[in-house]
Order: structure tokens, then sequence, then C-alpha cells
């Protein structure tokens, strides 16, 4: 039935090939609803022929075209922005992870060992309480 919907909407700009016409024929032959689908396109078609109503104004084109302009000058300041508030941000994370790396360097030269408590500078009774599900209960 969809192929013979797009013959049938094929059927109204250009002319159909034998083979395409007889199968059209025969479906509108042996269909209702597909004859009063072609019924329905013939009125709308004639509608939309025979009223002259639909007319634009001169300045039509240049208010869409402003229209388009606005909407791409929009996109490109908030794109502006990102970016500038991006390459304000980038320096601080760099020097935020450098800072890190600094004093995760220096406490494992000055413990001469490696930890997560001694390499993020938290002292261990903070751990314990911090990975304890039952001492923040307690301590209440």
């Amino acid at each position: 039935m969809n192929k013979i919907k797009k013959i049938l909407f094929y059927s109204f700009d250009s002319d159909l090939g034998e083979n395409e016409r007889n199968l059209l024929n025969d479906s509108l032959a042996n269909s209702h609803t597909l004859r009063q689908e072609r019924e329905q396109m013939d009125k709308v078609r004639s509608l939309l022929t025979q009223n002259d109503t639909f007319h634009f104004r001169a300045d039509f084109t240049d208010r869409v075209m402003r229209t388009i302009r606005e909407q791409h000058d929009q996109e490109n300041y908030q794109e502006t922005i990102f970016r500038s508030l991006l390459g304000l941000f980038k320096p601080i994370a760099v020097g935020a992870i450098l800072l890190l790396i600094m004093m995760m360097s220096y406490n494992i030269i000055q413990h001469k060992q490696s930890s997560s408590s001694t390499d993020i500078v938290i002292p261990e009774k903070m751990m314990e309480i911090a990975f304890d599900p039952v001492l923040p209960l307690i301590l209440e």
C-alpha cells in the first residue's frame, strides 16, 4: 500500500509509465480509501491553485533573512561567552592541578612513603572518620 501511495503522489506532478499507471488504476478500482485520498488531494490542489490569497509583503524576504542573521548572531555571542569563560578558567584549572602535584610530591618526599592519606594531606584520623559509617552516628 505504501508503494501505491507513492505512485499516487507521483502521479499528480508527472506522467507515469504504463505499468505504474495500470497498477494505480487497479488499486484505485479496488480500494475505496485510496480513491478518497486521491479525491482529497485533488480538492487540496485545486484550492491551492484557485486561491490567490497567499501574497507576501514586499519586505518578506528581508524579514526572514534578518531573523536568520539575528539567530546566527545570538549563537555566535553565546559561543564567544563560552570561549571567554573557557579561556578564563583553563589557567586556573591548570594551576590547581600543578599545585596539587607539588603538594603531593612534597608529602611523598617528606614522609618517604606514599599513601592516599599522606599524598593529599589528610591526617589518618580524619580518614578513619570519613570512611567509618558508624562513627558519625556515635558522635551524635
